[in-house]
């Protein structure tokens, strides 16, 4: 048994915090209502079906700042 990572768990290490990066960009830009910062965290052509909604990223920060303009 060796004291050094394999790159499988390695490389499963740096994908978690990658995507934990991106999570928390997005919710930083939903929370300051920060169009760019969320937009940054979809991929070119990206498809988001969140909860009623369902389009692309521009159609999604459309629909859900029309909703937290009222909060």
């Amino acid at each position: 048994m060796s004291d050094t990572p394999n790159n499988d768990a390695l490389r499963e290490l740096v994908d978690e915090r990658e995507i934990r990066q991106v999570l928390l960009r997005y919710c930083r830009g939903i929370d300051r209502m920060d169009r760019e910062l969320v937009r940054r965290c979809y991929h070119p052509g990206a498809v988001d079906h969140h909860g009623s909604f369902r389009g692309d990223a521009d159609a999604f920060i459309e629909w859900v700042w029309r909703l937290l303009e009222h909060y």
